[in-house]
């Protein structure tokens, strides 16, 4: 629940959809910025998925031992690559 608490609060999500810790990020942006997005999260050592019938997800996977100083992390680095979108 924390995870998708806080994504709800970053600019550009517009859904997230949880099952356990399998989450969907739905973004008000368009599919060629997600790809861009994801290179980034990924640049950044984050695997991260697309996902959906329109590619207009990204898919969050982690594992169930997550500690969450590394949810804080990714958070401030997802919110720090979606600072360059309008």
């Amino acid at each position: 629940i924390f995870i998708k608490e806080e994504l709800l609060k970053i600019n550009h999500v517009r859904e997230v959809r949880q099952y356990g810790l399998m989450i969907g990020i739905e973004f008000n942006l368009s599919n060629d910025n997600i790809k861009d997005i994801l290179e980034k999260l990924r640049d950044e050592k984050i695997l991260v998925l697309m996902c959906g019938n329109k590619n207009q997800y990204i898919r969050l996977l982690p594992p169930l031992n997550i500690k969450r100083n590394e949810i804080i992390i990714f958070l401030e680095k997802l919110e720090t690559i979606l600072l360059n979108y309008k």
